[in-house]
């Protein structure tokens, strides 16, 4: 009797340690998974961190050649500005002077009439 409760006790104790090495033995599984998604996650985050890094300097390298680019056309706006600026001036001048030249020309030619007629006048005078 003592030998059959030993032995049905021995069953169940090695029922019991079976199914605690069932149980250690799958959290060890779950452990370990954990383990193995929690290192993907890590080696997921590290490219992505590097992934955006080299994103960020492609953006700092495009605003900065953007950047190149609007102070130039801003120099060759003021270089266009001051050029039409500067012919702005030589129009007026030249205006100015096309102006004053035709006046000239326009009291010369009331001379030289003016001297076509007194020429005129004289050689009627001089005229029988």
């Amino acid at each position: 009797m003592f030998i059959t409760a030993a032995h049905a006790q021995t069953a169940e104790a090695i029922k019991a340690a079976l199914e605690a090495g069932d149980i250690l033995l799958q959290y060890k599984v779950l452990g370990a998974v954990c383990v193995i998604l929690g290192l993907a996650i890590a080696f997921l985050f590290w490219k992505l961190d590097r992934l955006s890094t080299s994103i960020m300097r492609e953006v700092v390298t495009a605003l900065q050649a953007n950047t190149a680019a609007t102070v130039a056309g801003n120099l060759t706006i003021t270089a266009l500005t001051t050029t039409l600026e500067a012919t702005d001036d030589g129009v007026e001048k030249l205006s100015h002077q096309t102006e004053l030249a035709a006046q000239a020309a326009a009291s010369r030619g009331v001379e030289i009439l003016k001297n076509q007629e007194e020429i005129k006048r004289r050689l009627e005078g001089r005229l029988p």
